[in-house]
Parts: C-alpha cells; structure tokens; sequence
C-alpha cells in the first residue's frame, strides 16, 4: 500500500461525509487506505462511518467504547491505527476538515518519491468558517514553495511561529511509526510525551529527521471553529489558554535538550514571545477586572506579544483596558467579535 490517510473524528456528523468524499475523489496511481479512529461519538458520527466502512472496501474504522481524550494515554489511538496501516507514506486529516485537490496525494507522493532525503511534505491551506464558507486567509502566511533543511524549516515553524495546518501532513511512514510506538511509554522523547498539543511535536520530530518539502499550493481546507474543535475551546478559556503556553514553553525546553542545544537560539526566539504571552494569560486569568489584564498587556513586559498584533487588534486592547464599554458599543454595532485568545500560539 502506498498511502494510508489518518483521520481522526469525534461528534463529526455535520461534516465526516466531506472529510471521507474528499479522499475519495483523490485520482491516483497508486493504491491508498483510510483508516478513521472515533473517540465515542455520540451524534450520529458513527452511523456515517458504518454507512461508508460497508460501501468501499479501503475504509477500516476504529470505534472506542469510550471517549479518550483525557486520557493519559491518549495517543495509544495512534498506536492501534499503526498496527492496521499498511501504507508507505501516512496522510492525515482531522474529520472536520477536508481536502479540495483531486490529485493532492499524487502531487505529494511525487515529491517524496523524488526527494528521499525528505521527511515530510506540506502545502498551503486555506481556512472555512463552519459552513465551510472561504476566509480570506490561509496557512502558513509566508512561506514560499520548496525544500528546507531542518535548521531552516524549524526556524520557520518555531522562531517566526507559522503554523502548517495537520490536513496538509504526508509523512514518511517508517519515521512516524518509529516516534510512535507505544509499546512502552519511556521510549519516547520527553518532549513528545508531555505535551498536549499532538501537531507541535510531530513536525519537530519529523523535521529532525530529514529535509521537509513545502507546496505552494492550498490544497485543502481547514474549519476555523468548528462545533467540537480545540479553536472553539481556545476562544472561550484564558485558562486553556495559560495552561497550553506553560505546557508549550516546557515542550520546547525539553526538545532543546532531546536535540543537545543546536537549535537552541531559534527556541530561545520563540521563548522570548511566548513568556510574555503567558504573563498575559496569567494576568487574565487572575485579575478580577479583564480591563486590568489588558493593560497588564500594553506594559513593557508583555510588548514583545503586543507588537506581533494588528493594528485593529492594539486598537481594541487598548480600548478593552481603558474603554471596555466603548469597545463593547462598537462591536455591537459592527457585529464583530474581539477576542484575544483567538490570537495566541
């Protein structure tokens, strides 16, 4: 097999039937599989699932007697979906996200088959609302189509902090199910093991693996704030918000150690960004009026996050720590919604 996609669903019926269309419609050359994980959907997911595991015989589908995502352990879903994959490269895509590129795979396969140094190949890709309505924005914001060394795709991922959305993920496969063999739990890398955001650490360790191609080309589509996405959780809860960054900046000091400190000045320019981002947080979290963390915002502490704002968004800190009322009359009228946390990470 050549290519086995990864998806992963939970509570997903208004929008598992695009994810699972959209590989189907892939024109290939090649053979390729999917294998989906549900966590104990409860909304009519699984009956979807069931519908399209009978119909095509390239769809296995595992289904968890109970919800693991707060688990301890969770990844052991990673672990049961490579026991069943097959496939030489792996592709991944959330359930509430898909792919709008009928040759996409074949585009990536082509790559990696021509460039076996690398070890991952990403693209472009473009952001929906959840109705699937097109934003006009995309990820990664500036990064140009071609082959980076790890130093410079790190750099990239890390120190400038663009982010490459997990529907556009084709990984080696003998690299990805090395890193994540459960087995036994203190095999893997520290920093892969504490953290709590799963897309961080794989691009890490795949980039230390070899050399990472990058298409200039958006080839898939990612909701922005779907019902029972993690954008949703982290728009509501300064507290999650907090506690990722205090768990972000811990990855990040214990990958420095995995990789023996030479890309130790790139972390260290994430870090200087992200810890007054999280005395941002704290201050959030802690102050019993929001105006107050706000201003704990436009203090000199906290300016290396400040400055990486737009200007509507400075606008609106400053407003929400000196003005909130303001702010809230002005929103109203435009329908528009300010929230910090949307901005983070």
């Amino acid at each position: 097999m050549k290519v086995s996609i990864f998806t992963m669903t939970y509570n997903h019926m208004e929008y598992i039937k695009k994810a699972l269309d959209s590989f189907l419609m892939q024109k290939t050359k090649f053979d390729f599989e999917i294998i989906v994980h549900d966590d104990c959907s409860n909304d009519g997911t699984i009956d979807v699932l069931k519908e399209y595991e009978a119909k095509y015989d390239n769809i296995k589908v595992i289904y968890e007697k109970e919800n693991q995502f707060n688990n301890p352990n969770k990844r052991i879903y990673t672990s049961m979906m490579k026991e069943i994959a097959t496939g030489e490269y792996i592709a991944y895509c959330e359930g509430d996200d898909y792919w709008m590129d009928e040759y996409k795979l074949q585009k990536q396969v082509d790559v990696m088959d021509a460039n076996i140094d690398c070890s991952m190949c990403l693209h472009k890709v473009d952001l929906v609302d959840d109705k699937g309505n097109f934003i006009q924005n995309h990820y990664p914001l500036n990064v140009l189509g071609g082959k980076y060394s790890s130093e410079e795709f790190l750099n990239i991922r890390i120190a400038k902090g663009e982010y490459f959305q997990t529907s556009s993920y084709f990984l080696r496969g003998h690299i990805y199910k090395h890193l994540i063999d459960l087995s036994d739990l203190k095999k893997q890398p520290e920093f892969v093991r504490i953290s709590r955001v799963g897309d961080e650490v794989l691009m890490n360790y795949m980039a230390l693996k070899g050399n990472v191609y990058y298409i200039n080309e958006s080839m898939s589509c990612y909701r922005v704030e779907s019902k029972s996405s993690i954008m949703k959780l982290r728009k509501k809860s300064s507290d999650y918000n907090f506690v990722t960054l205090t768990n972000l900046i811990d990855v990040l000091c214990s990958f420095d150690e995995y990789s023996n400190g030479v890309y130790k000045k790139i972390i260290s320019k994430r870090l200087e960004l992200l810890i007054p981002e999280l005395e941002f947080f704290k201050s959030l979290k802690n102050s019993e009026k929001t105006s107050d963390a706000y201003k704990k915002l436009l203090s000199k502490e906290c300016r290396p996050y400040y400055i990486r704002l737009s200007k509507m968004y400075k606008l609106c800190v400053w407003l929400a720590a000196y003005a909130p009322r303001i702010l809230k009359i002005a929103l109203t009228i435009m329908k528009k919604e300010f929230n910090i946390c949307l901005i983070t990470i």
